[in-house]
């Protein structure tokens, strides 16, 4: 439960107690979904070290796990050599879906168990400063 300070004067102060409803828990695993659908993807454009020429045959994009790979070996750059995704009507480019649906599914994960710490340390502290029903 939050609680918001509200001061009615210099002398006089007390806190009035909010909880997040129902629609604003599911509004926020919503908003967790949708980060998580947004970021996974766009991990394949994050570059990765090639060290080897053989290695721009099967490039492996995608954090945390690799789920698209392209075909780079066209290139011909001086090694080693920093790469992120190309065009695809360049470079052949597969979709691994098990493991794009995978990296969502974390993703999604950790963004709950990051907002679930979260809520806890604020709860803590506020347990430490006297309120007990903070957040």
């Amino acid at each position: 439960m939050k609680q918001f300070k509200v001061v009615v004067d210099k002398h006089t102060e007390g806190y009035v107690a909010y909880q997040r409803s129902g629609s604003g828990k599911l509004a926020c695993v919503v908003a967790m979904l949708l980060a998580s659908l947004l970021l996974v993807p766009a991990s394949a454009f994050l570059p990765i070290t090639v060290h080897r020429q053989s290695d721009l045959g099967e490039v492996r994009l995608g954090v945390p796990m690799r789920f698209v790979t392209q075909d780079q070996s066209g290139l011909n750059p001086p090694l080693p050599y920093r790469t992120s995704f190309s065009s695809a009507w360049e470079f052949p480019t597969r979709v691994l879906w098990a493991q794009l649906l995978l990296n969502t599914v974390v993703g999604f994960g950790v963004l709950c168990l990051a907002a679930h710490l979260r809520r806890s340390i604020v709860r803590s502290v506020g347990r430490h400063r006297g309120r007990s029903d903070l957040v």
